[in-house]
């Protein structure tokens, strides 16, 4: 079974950078507002209040993998 992002259906193409992309899996919490404390132990929290700076690459892979 695949874990790689480009075979995922939470992952989409960032258009301006290709061939990288955004997640939009509920385990990547991204924002300065978020607290610490809500975030259980398979999460991941990045600093992105903006939206554009947190991409990964097609090959990138993750344990929240879930077929297109």
């Amino acid at each position: 079974m695949s874990t790689i992002c480009k075979d995922c259906k939470y992952w989409s193409i960032a258009e301006y950078r290709e061939p990288f992309g955004f997640c939009a899996s509920s385990k990547w919490i991204g924002g300065y507002q978020t607290k610490e404390t809500n975030l259980s132990a398979d999460m991941c929290h990045y600093e992105d209040d903006e939206g554009w700076g947190f991409v990964t690459g097609p090959e990138f892979g993750c344990i929240h993998h879930e077929v297109k």
